[in-house]
């Protein structure tokens, strides 16, 4: 990741429950993040399935926001992005924690989660039996709405016949996962916050450069 010029996050809290005259959609700008703490870990595949991505970041004690981001109990939407390029959207952690930086002040130290992480755990129906008998790009589609994500415009389609039953007991993230690792493919979330796909091409190393013992 290039280095962050202008960042900023934007907060929209999704529950009820701030405080008379707290504004649900609350910006917070560079002064109230601390300067180099924004961490991207983000990485395709956990062994040969999709994996989850975050980013990690400070937020000054003075940042006003950081009384409602510890005071409410639902979800809070987050948008970093540096001057007018989106950098990474997502949700907040809830794991927050008191720091101190460098420079000696007190910090909050949040973590933003990709869509996924928080979406995808919804179950895909809550009771009965659904059967899939359709491509693999619209089977895919009615997961992703069924959990609130936006398939990107950009991802790539899959005609392959999906034939498959599932009950109340599966969630949209084990059903995308196990689709997708069965396809040969990735599920990823861009910087909007939407789902692409990568394909996995494992079938051969013939030819591939390796590093033994006595290169490393």
């Amino acid at each position: 990741m290039a280095s962050i010029h202008h960042p900023a996050l934007t907060l929209t809290f999704l529950a009820n429950d701030l405080k008379p005259n707290h504004a649900t959609v609350q910006a917070i700008k560079e002064h109230h993040i601390v300067r180099r703490s924004i961490t991207f870990r983000q990485q395709l595949l956990s062994g040969l399935k999709s994996a989850s991505n975050q980013v990690e970041l400070l937020l000054e004690k003075t940042c006003p926001a950081i009384e409602d981001i510890i005071a409410t109990e639902g979800d809070v939407k987050a948008v970093l992005a540096d001057g007018e390029q989106t950098l990474f959207t997502g949700y907040l952690g809830t794991g927050y924690s008191w720091t101190i930086t460098h420079s000696g002040t007190q910090a909050l130290a949040a973590t933003i989660e990709d869509n996924g992480t928080r979406l995808l755990g919804k179950a895909f129906i809550t009771h009965g039996r659904h059967l899939f008998n359709c491509s693999a790009s619209e089977a895919i589609g009615a997961i992703c709405q069924k959990a609130g994500i936006t398939v990107s415009p950009s991802c790539i389609a899959l005609s392959a016949l999906v034939t498959r039953c599932v009950d109340g007991s599966v969630t949209c993230g084990e059903l995308l996962e196990q689709l997708a690792y069965e396809l040969g493919h990735a599920y990823h979330f861009d910087a909007l916050g939407q789902l692409c796909l990568y394909k996995i091409d494992c079938t051969a190393t013939e030819n591939l450069p390796t590093l033994d013992k006595d290169d490393l």
